[in-house]
C-alpha cells in the first residue's frame, strides 16, 4: 500500500493504482478503482484497498465478486446496467479490427489519385468501418439485454439479472 502511495498522502489515487503492473495492462483498471472507491472521493484509503485485495484474490467471496463486477459495469452508478453502460465497457475491452486495406494502407491501391483524394477515401472507409463496428456492438448489447433481463423489453439489467447471467455463463469470474 505504501509503495503505491507515491505522494505519501495516506491514500492511493486512481493514477497511482493504475500504475500497478497488474492494472497497467487492464482496460478496466479505472472501473475497478471506482468500484472500490466507496465514498467516491477519488482515493482509496487503506480499508478500501484491503477490501479490493480481499475481494479480488481467487479465494475471495463469490457474492462480493459479483457485487464488484456489477459496480464495474454500472458505469453511471444508478444501480442498473443500461445500454450506455454496456457500450462503454465493450468499448474499453474491444478494439475494432482493421481491415486488410487498412492494414496495407490504401495508398498503394489508389494510383492516380492525389494525396488529398486518398486521404478522403481512407477517412470515408474508416468511417464506414466504424459504423459497422458500432452496429456490431449494438447487436451484442441487444442480445445481452434480451437474454439477460428478467423483463426482455427492459432497457437495463438489475443486479439480480446481472448476477444470474454471470453465474450461468462459463466465465470463471471468481478467478
Amino acid at each position: 500500500y505504501k509503495e503505491l502511495d507515491e505522494d505519501d498522502s495516506g491514500t492511493i489515487t486512481a493514477s497511482e493504482f493504475c500504475q500497478m503492473e497488474e492494472m497497467a495492462v487492464n482496460p478496466l483498471s479505472y472501473r475497478i478503482f471506482d468500484a472500490f472507491d466507496k465514498n467516491s472521493d477519488g482515493h482509496l484509503d487503506f480499508k478500501e484497498f484491503i477490501d479490493l485485495v480481499s475481494t479480488m484474490i481467487p479465494t475471495g467471496n463469490k457474492h462480493d465478486k459479483l457485487e464488484v463486477l456489477f459496480r464495474i459495469y454500472d458505469v453511471d452508478g444508478d444501480g442498473r446496467i443500461n445500454r450506455s453502460d454496456l457500450k462503454y465497457i465493450l468499448e474499453l475491452v474491444t478494439i475494432r479490427p482493421k481491415t486488410k486495406d487498412e492494414l496495407k494502407g490504401l495508398t498503394k491501391s489508389k494510383k492516380g489519385m492525389s494525396k488529398e483524394e486518398i486521404e478522403e477515401e481512407e477517412q470515408k472507409i474508416a468511417k464506414e468501418n466504424d459504423e459497422r463496428w458500432d452496429e456490431y456492438i449494438n447487436t451484442i448489447i441487444d442480445r445481452v439485454m434480451f437474454e439477460s433481463s428478467s423483463h426482455p423489453m427492459s432497457a437495463s439489467l438489475s443486479a439480480e439479472d446481472f448476477s444470474k447471467a454471470i453465474s450461468e455463463s462459463r466465465l470463471d469470474f471468481q478467478e
